[in-house]
């Protein structure tokens, strides 16, 4: 087996060949990125205002982490929304969590108009609790939700747990249920698991819907849009009115540039016009490692996305560690499985991104923990499970585990839209639509996910 084979890609199944492009002259806005943030930023620029866009991408469009992602469409934060309305108030919380669940029908709508075909699968995602601090600490996001007019679902509790005092206070926001109903809902014989959260998720091949929408620009924008792969960028040098940017093949003139990927830390940053930018932008940003592994099952489940805090010591943080199961769909040629079962959840912080390497080897022991993780807690895991595929990604963590979204402050020529934070494909859409504003010069209220000095 290769040492990252990505399903999300496999089923890509690409045949354009690989664009690049010398004559970039005239370009007006340079998104840096070819992955689902950089792409739907491209649309939204294209559809919103006239400018003339180039899109380079340092590989191929959507062969970063957006292909080597779990696949999961969510709409949370790696970060309690508690402690969000704690940092930056009730207000400005509520107004961000309501952004990026409004994404939901950004990316609809952008399904429609560019009639794209790839299948999104909505449901109702079920978060398996080990430990009732983790319930507590999930109630509390869900009374943030419902002082800021949020909807919220009942976290269901198994009738054999005695809650604490102080969850009477907010009893409508939970309720019993007998212990085999949680275990159903998170398909699961284990019996460690006491609790469920319930929300809105979906699935997605982000992969696939990237190079769909990167085809119908290239169609529907001849005149304005300028995709160039295998175009790593070098240098980006700011001025007062302009950027210049180094490629390998020489440089390009524009007016604004959008940062976009994870593969940041290769790039330079030089402000003309100011304090440095290069140190603060790099310290603020650090590489994380997601590790995925999948296998093809005859199943005739629906389409699902789980979340299992695994530890009953896990504190629902980003360091802390779970589990993701995803299941959908997925054609085989060779085989008679119609199921796609992919699990992870372990990974590795890089302080030193540039260290990555796409074609590293899978780490045995983090194969031996998603495999007995899938063992131990899936009841329809097979006991000999065969992965056809183990893949990994590199995934742009913010300090604040918050998406990085608008104009460099010390520099305005400069824009964000990234920081997946594990979680990228609706805050990617939302970020999208709002650098789009902000270049049409539209007024955008100030929010949690604005660059700082």
């Amino acid at each position: 087996m290769e040492n990252n084979t990505s399903p999300w890609i496999r089923q890509l199944n690409r045949t354009r060949p690989i664009t690049t492009n010398e004559i970039l002259d005239g370009a007006d806005i340079a998104v840096i990125g070819g992955g689902i943030a950089g792409v739907t930023t491209a649309y939204y620029l294209l559809k919103h205002t006239n400018k003339k866009i180039v899109l380079l991408e340092a590989g191929k469009v959507a062969h970063g982490a957006t292909g080597h992602n779990a696949g999961q469409v969510v709409s949370y934060f790696e970060r309690s929304l508690f402690d969000i309305a704690e940092t930056y108030g009730l207000s400005m919380a509520i107004k961000a969590q309501a952004s990026v669940e409004h994404a939901w029908i950004l990316l609809e709508e952008m399904r429609e108009e560019c009639n794209l075909q790839t299948p999104v699968s909505v449901f109702v995602k079920p978060v398996g609790f080990t430990s009732l601090t983790q319930v507590m600490r999930l109630l509390k996001d869900n009374q943030v939700r419902r002082l800021g007019g949020l909807p919220t679902s009942p976290i269901l509790i198994s009738d054999e747990i005695t809650m604490p005092i102080e969850a009477e206070m907010v009893s409508d926001l939970w309720k019993y249920t007998p212990k085999e109903n949680i275990l159903s809902l998170l398909e699961t014989t284990d019996e460690r698991y006491i609790a469920v959260g319930q929300e809105k998720a979906g699935c997605m091949n982000s992969a696939m819907f990237t190079e769909e929408l990167t085809g119908y620009l290239l169609a529907t924008y001849k005149e304005r849009f300028i995709l160039c792969e295998n175009t790593p960028v070098v240098d980006v040098l700011l001025y007062t009115k302009n950027a210049i940017l180094t490629i390998p093949g020489g440089s390009i003139d524009v007016e604004e540039v959008i940062l976009c990927t994870n593969g940041f830390e290769n790039i330079r940053l030089v402000n003309h016009a100011g304090d440095d930018i290069d140190v603060k932008f790099h310290h603020n940003v650090r590489g994380y490692v997601g590790y995925q592994m999948g296998y093809l099952a005859e199943e005739n489940h629906p389409p699902t996305a789980v979340t299992y805090f695994d530890d009953p010591k896990s504190m629902m943080h980003v360091d802390d560690a779970y589990y993701l199961l995803t299941r959908r769909e997925f054609d085989s040629a060779d085989t008679k499985a119609n199921s796609l079962i992919s699990l992870g959840g372990e990974g590795e912080w890089l302080e030193d991104a540039t260290m990555y390497k796409q074609d590293a080897v899978f780490p045995k022991e983090i194969f031996s923990k998603i495999d007995s993780f899938a063992k131990r807690v899936y009841k329809d895991a097979p006991k000999d499970i065969s992965y056809e595929f183990t893949w990994h990604g590199l995934m742009g963590f913010t300090r604040n585990n918050l998406r990085l979204i608008g104009r460099e402050p010390k520099n305005n020529i400069l824009m964000y839209n990234l920081g997946c934070n594990g979680i990228g494909i609706l805050p990617s859409v939302f970020g999208a639509r709002t650098i789009a504003r902000i270049v049409n010069k539209e007024i955008v209220e100030k929010s949690i996910f604005d660059p700082s000095e």
